[in-house]
């Protein structure tokens, strides 16, 4: 088996006004699910310090739609995305679950860890203090064997 290669690349920009819903559905070209990996940074484009309205999760809901979903609608924000789908080389494996302590293992499919990434995104609806705004910033995640993640 060779080196994985991206079959496909899509990529765009979403934004949202002041004010204004926590739910952006994006068509985008049909992928296969099991080998596609979604990437987004998202920044505030208005003042103050309601983090909750700018952290975004994105969701492949089918093969052919992203959801961007955020916290609260306190801040204008841009969200820049791109959509991997890689070669039949490679397995994406997703999931949620709910952090509901400060460290959190939670089950996955068995991976070689050797050859394993894994990314968390989060979001929360709740205004967070200054000091939990700092906290968030700071999220970590890593395979601690190849059936659990942190």
């Amino acid at each position: 088996m060779g080196k994985p290669y991206i079959v496909s690349k899509q990529v765009g920009m979403a934004t949202w006004s002041f004010g204004v819903g926590v739910l952006q559905n994006i068509t985008i070209s049909s992928v296969n699910l099991s080998r596609t990996w979604v990437r987004i940074t998202y920044r505030s484009t208005s003042t103050g310090a309601e983090i909750e309205s700018v952290l975004t999760v994105a969701h492949l809901t089918s093969s052919t739609n992203l959801r961007l979903e955020r916290g609260g609608t306190s801040k204008a924000c841009t969200i820049e995305w791109a959509v991997y789908e890689f070669d039949d080389s490679v397995n994406v494996y997703r999931g949620s679950f709910t952090q509901s302590a400060v460290t959190v293992n939670t089950s996955v499919t068995s991976v070689n860890t050797a050859k394993a990434i894994s990314e968390c995104t989060f979001m929360t609806t709740s205004v967070p203090t200054a000091t939990q705004q700092i906290s968030y910033t700071m999220l970590r995640d890593r395979l601690t064997s190849s059936t659990n993640l942190r």
